[in-house]
């Protein structure tokens, strides 16, 4: 049995479809053209990982100029699974949007890292160079006031009695010595002195930090001036023997300080007259025991001894000053024998006289003896020659 055939007109299925299916059946072309509904595009296709976006805007040119705008390129960043870990966790690593940040702040703490040990190289390098020089320029900057030792040294040299004289000249042999000869309390009645006392002078003569000069009592100007002039003479003589008995001037002892101008011009020109070693005028040293009235210069005298006395007579340092101040002359030209200083006063003690004199002298003797002050060596003679630096 056959079904019956239901026919439908054509004009209500033409109304039943939507506009967008509705198609124009009496043109032949459009049979073949599917709806619009079922059409596909090429941005549908599942063969592209970028099938899922969204077609890029046509080019749209900008209003009053001739130029298109191109689009900005957009980057897909796709996920990779990493091998699963023993606690089966699934980790990925994914290439975030902020990685060129990490990169640029790596880069920041590189360039801070550099820019660190730059700064503390040059720093170092700096101090290497200023440190030095912060030690050395004060030293050619700040003028020296050296001292120098002059020693009364009426000790006789027999038994090697000189030997730690000798030790300490060769010691401290960038320190100048001025030794005070005296082997009878002046020259003596002979031509020279005994064949033991040559030895010594000789011994210690040799050595280019020692002159030396002999001794004559003026007895504060009473002794005449022709026995001033004869010992000095006799003094000058001892040359003959050899030359390290070259005695290079003299050193008068008592002399007189006020109204004895003339009377020490008389004598010392004795000692120019004659002079010392290499042609050079005689050394002239004038013991006053105090800064004398009348000014050095007029004494003609190269070094003048401005005190001589017991430690606990050693005027103060603005005293000593204000009293050299009015002589006018330079500290090189200014000596002080100081004796009876207390033996426990050690090296510190020994260092503080010697800064306690050293801007207004340059020559200076220390000896701890109270009796017959010259006739031998302090106890702390080496100590005292270690700090006069």
């Amino acid at each position: 049995m056959s079904r019956p055939t239901i026919s439908i007109p054509l004009s209500r299925l033409a109304e039943s479809q939507s506009p967008e299916t509705q198609r124009n059946i009496s043109n032949p072309y459009s049979l073949a053209i599917p709806p619009r509904s079922q059409q596909r595009t090429t941005y549908q296709r599942a063969d592209t990982p970028t099938q899922y976006l969204e077609p890029p805007d046509r080019p749209s040119a900008k209003k009053g100029t001739p130029y298109l705008e191109i689009p900005t390129a957009t980057i897909v960043v796709t996920e990779h699974p990493s091998p699963y870990t023993l606690n089966d966790a699934s980790r990925s690593t994914l290439a975030r949007s902020h990685a060129p940040d990490k990169q640029k702040k790596q880069k920041k703490k590189l360039n801070d890292r550099v820019l660190a040990f730059a700064i503390t190289l040059s720093l170092t390098i700096l101090v290497a160079i200023t440190l030095p020089l912060a030690i050395i320029l004060p030293t050619k900057l700040i003028k020296p006031l050296p001292i120098k030792i002059l020693v009364p040294f009426y000790l006789n040299p027999e038994l090697g009695s000189w030997r730690r004289l000798e030790d300490s000249i060769i010691k401290h042999h960038d320190l100048p010595f001025t030794l005070i000869l005296s082997p009878s309390h002046g020259p003596g009645n002979a031509t020279w002195p005994a064949a033991t006392y040559i030895d010594a002078v000789e011994r210690v003569s040799m050595y280019p930090n020692v002159r030396t000069v002999g001794y004559i009592d003026t007895a504060n100007g009473t002794v005449p001036n022709t026995t001033v002039r004869a010992q000095a003479a006799t003094y000058a003589g001892w040359r003959n023997v050899s030359e390290e008995m070259d005695v290079r001037g003299v050193y008068f002892d008592r002399a007189p300080s006020a109204e004895g101008e003339g009377y020490l011009r008389n004598v010392s020109g004795a000692v120019r007259g004659w002079g010392g070693g290499e042609g050079e005028a005689g050394l002239v040293v004038v013991n006053t025991g105090r800064v004398p009235v009348v000014n050095s210069t007029a004494l003609e005298a190269d070094i003048t001894v401005v005190f001589e006395g017991a430690y606990v007579d050693l005027p103060a340092r603005e005293e000593l000053s204000m009293q050299l101040a009015e002589l006018k002359g330079a500290r090189e030209r200014y000596a002080m024998l100081v004796h009876s200083v207390p033996k426990d006063l050690g090296r510190g003690g020994l260092r503080r006289i010697v800064e306690r004199v050293r801007r207004d002298v340059e020559w200076l003797y220390v000896t701890d003896l109270t009796e017959d002050v010259y006739s031998g060596y302090p106890s702390f003679w080496e100590d005292w020659l270690d700090v006069t630096w």
